[in-house]
């Protein structure tokens, strides 16, 4: 099934024994399933990262068996009860939720745009500004409600 010359570069289909699994509770209802896992080469510890949209997934018991992925030594993917493939943090694609990086990027992209709102409303007055917006091409003064 590896075309490439090193055993190293080929991703191995493996039944792991389940050793232990855990749950850690992350911020914003996020978690993290640690495993034990036994497989031909020994012991291996790997994790899952959820976020707050993911279901709960079933994989086996404790002494259980799964199907994983190995490439390069790590533990890329865990398959559940169902066969559904799950990425580890040891994935090469980096196992993590892309709505975690759209949130964070949302979060850079507009902070800028909101602390420079609060700045000119506090600046100037929610007034001033609607006024501005409803008719742009027309001269204010900075302070209209003072000079007439």
């Amino acid at each position: 099934m590896c075309t490439t010359s090193s055993a190293a570069e080929c991703i191995n289909v493996e039944q792991a024994v389940v050793v232990d699994v855990f749950s850690t509770a992350g911020r914003w209802a996020s978690r993290t399933d640690t495993f034990k896992l036994r497989l031909a080469d020994g012991e291996h510890l790997t994790n899952i990262y959820f976020d707050v949209f993911a279901p709960d997934v079933y994989f086996a018991p404790v002494g259980g068996r799964l199907r994983v992925h190995e490439f390069r030594g790590r533990i890329t993917t865990i398959y559940s009860a169902d066969g559904k493939g799950w990425e580890t943090g040891d994935s090469p694609n980096g196992g993590e939720s892309w709505r975690g990086g759209v949130g964070a990027a949302l979060i850079i992209f507009s902070a800028p745009v909101l602390f420079i709102a609060l700045v000119l409303v506090r600046g100037f007055g929610l007034k001033w500004i609607w006024r501005l917006l409803k008719n742009p091409n027309t001269s204010r003064s900075i302070y209209p409600d003072y000079v007439k």
